[in-house]
């Protein structure tokens, strides 16, 4: 906690006269005027007086009927502008008043890495002098310090971040939506809205707006000619584009579902690595508040991490898994594994399939309820190769299996590329959260190998925003990575409502870890709770007051003394917290005192007209899909709906 020695400079205790004699000395001005150009119009002979006032004495004052007109035209056009500016001033208090707390947070000249000076040395640093040709190429922006004018502050590309905000505050639309527009290389973003999709999908696409099927005549007119102006005046902002990668299987964005497949087991070699993936699909089932029981969840979850690692050592998939786990008699994921050589593992398989049948059957179960995502043909369609592989004995794999002829996604191409990824789920009993956190995973993985060939660094960092992660991407490791993912130049921004929704997916400990290993730390609004909202303010620091009381003695002639005295109140309470303007946000850094700033809004910067434009096409590309999906006669539906 810190306390600012600056004086409070307070407020006038009225401001009434002053706003009176403006009134007055405006309107005399206005009548003067008036009266002079009124006696110029009519062309009154003689001179003209400079003082009314002498001419009313003198008997000789005239007011012509083109001063009336122009006194009445003159009013009423002063009424407007007081009516316009006064709304103006009035929806802008709030902001103006919360923005005198500026006075006690840092300077820009007392902050360090974050200012454009430093944010631009070290991004020349990271990545090379000659990859920064822009302000943009400096950071991630994180908005401008208020009374500190327009200049931007930037999260460096060796950070990660994490926003706190509750529903409505601006986290997708400051944030996350500018953050992806503009990152430099490859972009992974989850989300269970499809807000962040339509907004950026058209900026990162590696093909024209006007190329999109829905893009005709007036579908993004307006949306086109604004690109047009951009780019005949050279004001278009720095793009990165390429292929665009939506994984949506419960159709959030639209009808296109999952048009590509991949492979979770790309990356699992030992048995070390099929735990973290069953972790991964245990986390997603759990339920909220639910109840463990330490033996069957953790048995259950080895029993699930021994059949991935047969499947993926012998070249199956997650489908078999799903079977395997139906029958403990059968014996393929055992034979696999020892044909593989890993004996051990094979041994723990038959020691839980001799289990006692109430023993076998809870660890069975919970195993499978793990992968239950699977049990939906789209779904696991997604994470299935066009052609299966069939085991010998193996008899969970039919007649009515599931083929499809889609491009294979490969998450180590990715991160070296400029393709945008959307992962979108919802939470609920259909979610598809267990596969959305599977394909993070995978992407960061390969993330941290191409890192690691690249001497510990990628060249171009990966941008990964995860919105809505404590609903649709409950990674168990992501505290443990925020350690170390920043400087391997994986940028990594975290969106949670509340810590308390974070709770409920990591443990005390692990979301400590998260909170305290964030370079990035900000508070975007809408929270209601005072425990957290207490430690806030004290993180922001305290000011000193100053008051001062007189006193008046009867006694005697009479006398006045005056005292003065200083206390310390949080420059933040708790209830400003709670009040916190749209528009702003409360930042900490690595290194810095917490600061307030303007939130990074898409519609304030460079890339409002193209973003409007993405959000337009996107929109009427699905009210024709509605449309065309409520066209198609019901046997073509069921005919999809049994492809898919």
């Amino acid at each position: 906690m810190s306390t600012t020695h600056r004086r409070d400079r307070g407020q006038h205790e009225s401001m009434v006269g002053y706003y009176l004699a403006a009134a007055v000395f405006a309107l005399l001005a206005i009548i003067y005027v008036c009266w002079r150009a009124g006696c110029w119009l009519a062309g009154q002979p003689g001179p003209v007086l400079i003082n009314p006032a002498t001419a009313a004495v003198d008997g000789t004052f005239q007011w012509p009927v083109a001063s009336t007109v122009l006194l009445v035209v003159a009013v009423i056009a002063a009424a407007a502008i007081a009516v316009v500016v006064g709304r103006h001033r009035a929806a802008t208090a709030v902001l103006r008043e919360f923005d005198q707390v500026a006075q006690f947070l840092p300077r820009p000249r007392e902050l360090h890495a974050i200012t454009a000076r430093d944010a631009k040395h070290s991004a020349q640093r990271l990545r090379g002098r000659d990859a920064i040709t822009g302000h943009l190429d400096y950071g991630l922006v994180l908005g401008s310090l208020i009374g500190a004018g327009t200049s931007a502050l930037y999260m460096s590309w060796e950070w990660v971040g994490l926003v706190i905000g509750g529903p409505r505050c601006g986290k997708t639309t400051g944030y996350a939506i500018p953050m992806i527009c503009q990152a430099p290389g490859a972009v992974f973003a989850t989300s269970n809205k499809p807000d962040i999709y339509d907004a950026t999908r058209w900026v990162r696409d590696r093909n024209d707006l006007d190329t999109a099927p829905a893009a005709k005549a007036d579908i993004s007119r307006q949306g086109l000619r604004a690109l047009w102006a951009y780019r005949t005046q050279r004001r278009e902002p720095p793009r990165t584009r390429g292929t665009i990668w939506l994984s949506d299987l419960q159709h959030i964005a639209g009808t296109q579902g999952q048009q590509w497949w991949w492979d979770p087991f790309w990356c699992v070699h030992e048995l070390s690595d099929a735990r973290e993936l069953a972790a991964i699909f245990a986390a997603a089932e759990t339920a909220e508040g639910s109840r463990l029981d330490a033996y069957f969840d953790g048995g259950a979850k080895e029993l699930l991490a021994l059949h991935i690692l047969a499947a993926a050592v012998g070249g199956g998939d997650l489908k078999h898994v799903d079977g395997w786990l139906t029958d403990p008699k059968l014996k393929v994921a055992r034979q696999v594994l020892t044909r593989h050589g890993h004996h051990d593992a094979a041994a723990k398989i038959d020691t839980a399939a001799n289990l006692n049948p109430r023993q076998q059957d809870g660890l069975y179960d919970m195993a499978r309820r793990f992968i239950n995502v699977m049990t939906v043909p789209a779904y696991a369609r997604s994470v299935l190769p066009p052609q299966r592989v069939r085991f010998d004995g193996d008899n969970t794999v039919g007649s009515n299996d599931i083929r499809h002829d889609l491009p294979k996604f490969d998450p180590q191409a990715f991160v070296t590329s400029t393709d945008t990824m959307y992962a979108l789920s919802m939470e609920g009993a259909g979610s598809a959260t267990a596969l959305t956190t599977a394909l993070a995973d995978t992407i960061f993985k390969a993330s941290v190998a191409q890192a690691r060939r690249n001497g510990g660094r990628l060249p171009v960092p990966v941008v990964a925003v995860l919105d809505e992660a404590a609903n649709v991407c409950k990674l168990p490791e992501l505290p443990d990575w925020y350690s170390h993912f920043g400087s391997q130049g994986i940028v990594i921004v975290t969106m949670l409502q509340s810590l308390a929704q974070a709770a409920k997916v990591w443990s005390k400990d692990k979301l400590d870890m998260l909170v305290d290993s964030s370079n990035v730390y900000i508070y975007a609004g809408s929270s209601n709770n005072e425990s957290y909202l207490s430690g806030l303010s004290r993180m922001i620091g305290q000011r000193d007051v100053r008051r001062r009381s007189r006193s008046h003695s009867n006694s005697g002639l009479g006398s006045t003394s005056t005292s003065e005295s200083w206390s310390s109140e949080p420059i933040l309470g708790i209830d400003d917290l709670k009040a916190l303007p749209a528009e702003r946000a409360v930042l900490a850094t690595s290194g810095n005192r917490t600061v307030v700033t303007t939130k990074n809004s898409y519609w304030l910067g460079p890339y409002a007209e193209l973003i409007d434009a993405s959000k337009k096409a996107c929109a009427t590309e699905r009210a024709a899909q509605q449309t065309a999906l409520t066209a198609a006669p019901p046997l073509a539906a069921t005919t999809r709906e049994r492809t898919f």
